[in-house]
Order: structure tokens, then C-alpha cells, then sequence
């Protein structure tokens, strides 16, 4: 008997190192200041804060900075603080916590909540258990103490015996609320101290996966003029809540160390108030939207950004062909061109969908088209493609073809411009040659676009049919 309770003694100590073990690596402690050796009196869980302000700043790329300011009661001893409420998409190694003059942060540790079994198990080493029998076994549940989770194999103390579980064990662990284990989700565990007692203010800032927001803009065609609202919508997949929180976007391309994961919920759509005008950011633009937006986990807020009218456009048609394919029957795009340093107070773009709409004589709108755009700078011109024609053709025949020398040759091409329309249209005719060329024979004059590109505008009557063709030489 003296040889059995040695054993169980040897096993108690076991289980009590793989506990700290196993706390530790389910944990990650982000600061670990020398304090006092003795522990703080009292302990709070959860709602031991009241929450002042939140900031929320949304990136275009699923990122996004949360600063969550709180006000926390400390006693003259300090306390131990547990926040439950967090993200659980938070990225544990940008949390900064910080608080006001006369206190400090003793010590912060962060649990991601993260459970699989096997965290649960050993969560739970040390800490009582129920036994439930199997279905086809039977009996009551009997309470033993979890000795080890390691292997897959539990052991449970039961009474004077050990028993070993797995799948063939004819019981299941059953594990019954544990203070001392958070299964909620992530939290943060505080040890605070003050040199002056009183309500003190406690700052979270980190940055959280699963936050995005993009730009859709609807533009309607008015005469030779187009009127643009941009709406960004932003949506929350973070694994958390955001209530009453002011909102920032954030519009350009910033830099992250690692690649953003994707989005696995469906955003259900909300509306808000529309927003101010933006700022600089660095190289980016940021825009503020003070009205407070409560942003669930899984929904979409959907909010007016801008609004500007009496932009100037022009309606053309374009077709496009390179002079080393093999010719044939080519698309002729619809396009618009919007210019945007024609409005009063020219504004920055950000990157989105651009749907264009236009209200026929009898006042009902018809969807033209949509065409993403880039970030815009300020005064920069867009160039929106909306479809196919359908009454303007075009069809490419390369005449000449032959080789002058090594690398060197001569090509001939003749492009055909059909319009079915009741209305005369000019097509630009855009050409892309290789290498080193020239243009050596041609029906019209061109305009050098840039070094690979090449075009003529050609104006095709109502009913009717134009050409063009060019003789050029170029060198690889």
C-alpha cells in the first residue's frame, strides 16, 4: 500500500507540472514586469471596466486598429483584471495595454481561446471530471480527477484506481464549469497596481484580422455630365462586436506581414449616415465618420462616403489589336471618359466598382454598365469601360506580313469600321506594336501613345462604314 501512494504522489506531482505546462502554451504573455510578491486582492472577470470610447480604423486589405479606451476601478492594493470581450481574430503580438500616470501594468498574458480537445484536457489537468458511461454501458457518472492529457489517452484518478480512456473506454470525460477555465473565447488577464486608488484609464490598442472595406459608387449619366455618390461598405468578421464605435477608413494599399485570411461569413447589409470629407494619411487618405456605427460580428454597414456632381464626360468607342496577332473579328468597347477636375471641389477616388445608370425620356434608369477602378488621385481622369457595342463592329485583316532581316520585320494591317447606328460615333483604333518601330505608311495620322502603343481616331458615319490602315517596321 506504501508503494501505491507513493506512486499516486509521484503521478499528483506530475500532473501539477504539466498543468503550468499546459497553461503556458495556451497563453501568450505579451509583458511580465517585476511587481510585488504578493498577489493582487482582488480578482475581477469581464466587467470589471466601463468602456469610455472606441475607435475603429478599417483597412482595405481584412485588417483593422481597434483603440478601446476603459476606465477601471483600482484599489490602493491593485487587482487582478479579466477582459473576456475581445476579438477572436485579435493578432496577440500588437496588443499594447496602457494606463494612466500613477498606475501600471504589472503584467499582461493573453488567451487565445483556441480550444481543441486537447487544450480542453489540458485545461482541465488537476481538476475534477465526470465519467459517463457509454450508451450501451450504462451506470451512473462517477467523479474522478484528470491526472494526465497527454497522447490522446487520458488518465482519470478514480477514488484508489487509474483509469485510462480513448475511444474503446466504455465512458466519456465530461468537464463541469471550472472557474479557473475560459471558454468563451480569448481574454486578457491584467495585473494592474496604482499609487493613488480611484477610476483610472486603461487603453487597448491591437490590431485585429477580418475587417474590411471596399467602395461602389453608382454615377448617373446626365446630358454630357455625370453626378457620383461612393458608398463604402464595411464589413466584420473579426469574431467580435464593435457598438458605438467611431469609425476611420483607411483608403490605399498598406503593408502587412502577413497574408490576410479570407473571409469565411456572409456580411448581412445595414445603412448609415453619410460621411466627411477625407484627409492625408501618409500616402494614404483616411476618412472620418464621428456619427457612432455599431458594427456586429458578421454584418455590413453601409455608408455614404462622398458625392459630387456636374462632372464632365465623353462617350467614345474604342477597339483594340496588336500587330503580331493573326486578325480577325475584334470587340469595340463602350467607354466613358470622366473628368474629374471639372467638378467644383475635386475629390481622391478610392478603389471600387463604378455602376453607371442613365434615365431614359420617360424618366425610368437603365443600367449601362460597371468598370472597377483604381485609387484616384485628386484631378486624375477615369477611363470606364461599359460593354460591347452592339450596332459599331470592327474586323482587323493583316495585308503584308514578311521578314527584312533577323529580328527585323514589316507588317501591314487594315481595320474595318462598321456603324449600324442612327448616330455617327468616332472610334479610336489602338494599336500595340513590339520592340523597336515605326509607322512607314498609314491612311491617317497617328498619335504616339507610348512606346508600345499607337492610334488613330476614326469618325464612322450613321449607316455607314470607315477604315484605316498603316504599314509599319519593327525590330524585336
Amino acid at each position: 500500500m506504501g508503494r501505491i501512494h507513493l506512486f499516486l504522489t509521484v503521478l499528483a506531482l506530475a500532473a501539477a507540472s504539466a498543468v503550468c505546462g499546459g497553461a503556458a502554451a495556451r497563453s501568450m504573455a505579451v509583458n511580465d514586469s517585476a511587481g510585488s510578491d504578493k498577489p493582487p486582492p482582488k480578482v475581477v472577470h469581464g466587467g470589471g471596466t466601463d468602456q469610455r470610447a472606441l475607435t475603429l480604423t478599417v483597412y482595405q486589405n481584412g485588417l483593422g486598429l481597434v483603440h478601446d479606451v476603459r476606465w477601471v476601478s483600482l484599489p490602493p492594493a491593485g487587482i487582478e483584471l479579466t477582459l473576456s470581450d475581445l476579438p477572436a481574430r485579435l493578432q496577440p503580438d500588437t496588443l499594447a495595454v496602457s494606463l494612466e500616470a500613477d498606475a501600471h501594468v504589472l503584467q499582461q498574458r493573453f488567451h487565445s481561446g483556441d480550444w481543441t480537445p486537447m487544450t480542453l484536457l489540458q485545461a482541465y489537468q488537476g481538476s475534477e471530471v465526470l465519467l459517463v458511461p457509454r450508451a450501451a454501458e450504462g451506470g451512473p457518472a462517477r467523479r474522478g480527477i484528470l491526472v494526465s492529457a497527454g497522447g490522446g489517452n487520458p488518465i482519470v484518478r478514480v477514488g484508489e484506481r487509474l483509469e485510462i480512456g480513448g475511444p474503446d473506454a466504455p465512458w466519456r470525460i465530461v468537464f463541469p464549469p471550472n472557474p479557473d477555465v475560459d471558454v468563451n473565447g480569448p481574454s486578457l488577464d491584467l495585473r494592474l497596481s496604482s499609487a493613488v486608488s480611484g477610476r483610472h484609464r486603461l487603453d487597448l490598442i491591437y490590431l485585429a484580422d477580418g475587417l474590411d472595406w471596399q467602395m461602389d459608387y453608382w454615377g448617373e449619366l446626365q446630358g454630357n455630365e455625370l453626378r457620383l455618390e461612393g458608398f463604402a461598405r464595411i464589413s466584420n468578421h473579426s469574431g467580435g462586436d464593435y457598438t458605438d464605435a467611431k469609425l476611420r477608413l483607411i483608403a490605399g494599399d498598406v503593408a502587412r506581414s502577413e497574408v490576410a485570411r479570407p473571409l469565411m461569413m456572409k456580411a448581412q447589409p445595414a445603412f448609415a449616415a453619410d460621411a466627411g470629407a477625407s484627409e492625408p494619411a501618409m500616402t494614404w487618405h483616411l476618412y472620418r465618420l464621428d456619427q457612432p456605427v455599431s458594427l456586429p460580428e458578421a454584418a455590413a454597414v453601409r455608408l455614404q462616403l462622398l458625392q459630387t456632381e456636374h462632372l464632365a464626360v465623353r462617350r467614345y468607342y474604342r477597339v483594340n489589336g496588336n500587330a503580331t496577332d493573326n486578325g480577325g473579328e475584334a470587340p469595340v468597347e463602350v467607354r466613358l471618359h470622366v473628368d474629374t477636375a471639372s467638378a467644383k471641389q475635386p475629390i481622391a477616388l478610392p478603389a471600387g466598382t463604378v455602376r453607371i445608370r442613365e434615365l431614359n425620356p420617360a424618366g425610368e434608369p437603365r443600367f449601362l454598365g460597371a468598370d472597377q477602378i483604381d485609387h484616384t488621385p485628386v484631378g486624375k481622369p477615369l477611363e470606364l469601360v461599359l460593354g460591347t457595342a452592339f450596332d459599331v463592329t470592327a474586323k482587323r485583316t493583316r495585308d503584308l506580313f514578311q521578314r527584312l532581316g533577323e529580328d527585323h520585320y514589316e507588317v501591314g494591317w487594315r481595320i474595318e469600321l462598321h456603324n449600324a447606328g442612327a448616330q455617327p460615333v468616332t472610334v479610336e483604333v489602338r494599336e500595340y506594336l513590339p520592340g523597336d518601330w515605326k509607322i512607314v505608311r498609314e491612311s491617317t495620322p497617328h498619335e504616339r501613345l507610348s512606346s508600345a502603343a499607337v492610334q488613330w481616331s476614326v469618325k464612322v458615319p450613321a449607316s455607314g462604314a470607315a477604315a484605316v490602315s498603316y504599314q509599319a517596321r519593327y525590330v524585336r
